[in-house]
């Protein structure tokens, strides 16, 4: 999907939301967070932000409960910014219930998008009945290929799982299990500038490879960071912008809100 020119001259601005945990009914909580509550806390300090966003993603665990209802009130929320916004699954997400509902108008669950110099491609990394994440044979292969064809662009990754460990032993269990061979394949496609996640529930930010390595807080919950086990971090939700350069370089930032 060609979203065309950018609004703005030399760069594309894209916000970043992840792990938004919603329920069929507005009343849902996740470890004592409501997360409708919390999410619209974020939609609403997005559009305080001072430039026009070209682009919304959502990197997966959009609804906790994995009801039609959940991804329903989830479209309507983000439908108000009139911007595309591409949504990908996560491991507490229905994938096809979620493409099923999550496709029209402003949304779209499409695996791609160029935008400026960039393009953007959304990696399927959950498995059925597990946490941790993989990608398939098929993603790989339909990835390997998207990327021969998008050499002439700045390339930037989205996913859900993490594909790096960031040194907290129970969530590092629960990464994208071949992580390893994404970090070698992006060492090798140079036109690689940007890969992104969520489901860590915290910021990470590393260069590596000539390529930036960004996770997002949650919208609602929070993990500790590099904690050994399980331990819940101050409940402040999160999101994160990205002002993508049309000459590859990155600037980024994490905004928190107080509910």
């Amino acid at each position: 999907m060609d979203l065309g020119r950018t609004h703005h001259e030399d760069y594309a601005l894209i916000a970043h939301l992840t792990d938004t945990h919603l329920f069929a009914t507005a009343d849902g909580e996740l470890m004592d967070v409501n997360t409708t509550r919390s999410l619209q806390c974020v939609l609403d300090d997005i559009r305080t932000f001072p430039e026009l966003f070209d682009a919304v993603v959502v990197t997966g665990d959009l609804v906790h409960d994995e009801t039609a209802v959940g991804y329903a009130r989830l479209r309507d929320m983000l439908a108000v910014f009139g911007i595309p916004v591409f949504c990908l699954a996560g491991n507490h997400d229905d994938a096809a219930l979620m493409r099923h509902v999550l496709n029209g108008g402003s949304l779209s669950t499409s695996p791609a998008f160029t935008l400026g110099q960039w393009a953007f491609r959304l990696l399927h990394t959950p498995v059925a009945g597990q946490v941790a994440g993989l990608l398939d044979d098929v993603e790989w292969a339909s990835l390997r290929t998207w990327l021969a064809q998008h050499t002439h662009h700045h390339v930037a990754l989205a996913l859900h799982h993490h594909p790096l460990p960031i040194g907290s032993a129970w969530l590092d269990k629960l990464a994208l299990r071949n992580g390893a061979q994404l970090v070698e394949e992006v060492a090798r496609q140079q036109h690689v500038k940007l890969t992104f996640w969520g489901h860590v529930h915290q910021s990470w930010d590393q260069s590596l490879n000539g390529c930036r390595w960004l996770s997002t807080p949650s919208t609602c919950a929070q993990f500790k960071p590099r904690a050994p086990t399980f331990a819940l971090d101050a409940p402040i939700p999160g999101w994160r912008w990205l002002r993508c350069y049309h000459s590859g370089q990155i600037e980024t930032g994490v905004r928190s809100v107080t509910p």
